[in-house]
């Protein structure tokens, strides 16, 4: 499970200036010095990074970066799913016939492996959805559901592709 650790520093919030450039006037006075600043506190636990990734999985406790995933014939495609809680997954597939969907979870991911039926014949691109419903183990509640999207390509029979 994820949890957030804050940052702790010997010197928090200090920062240091790194001057990439001075420009001078024709008298040779600094007219404009340019530079970042740098955070500069001697981290001694770097904390969780504030990013949609992390904040999503604080709120909604699951955070799918691609639900899609595009497979030809006799290919296998992995979505993955980061969860914060451990969860039940529930596949909702209206096309078993033409692909299979299996999960896997771990104690921070879920593993969906899709793969085309063996007896399909496909021509061109086609797009099918299935749904991932999200259940806590701890609540029994609903988490979420994450639509994601199979593309399904035919292999190429010319030769110079």
């Amino acid at each position: 499970m994820r949890e957030f650790v804050n940052r702790q520093a010997k010197n928090l919030n200090r920062k240091s200036f790194e001057v990439e450039k001075i420009e001078k006037d024709n008298k040779g006075d600094i007219i404009r010095i340019i530079g970042k600043f740098l955070r500069d506190d001697d981290a001694t636990i770097e904390g969780t990074p504030l990013d949609a990734k992390n904040l999503l999985l604080a709120v909604k406790k699951y955070f799918c970066e691609s639900s899609s995933v595009t497979i030809a014939k006799g290919e296998t495609g992995t979505i993955t799913i980061d969860i914060a809680k451990t969860v039940t997954v529930d596949i909702q597939n209206d096309y078993a016939n033409l692909f299979t969907v299996t999960s896997s979870t771990s104690d921070d991911t879920v593993t969906l492996k899709v793969e085309p039926s063996p007896t399909i014949t496909i021509e061109g691109a086609t797009e099918y959805d299935f749904r991932v419903v999200l259940t806590s183990q701890e609540t029994g509640r609903a988490l979420g559901v994450v639509t994601c999207t199979v593309i399904l390509v035919a292999t190429s029979t010319n030769p110079s592709d």
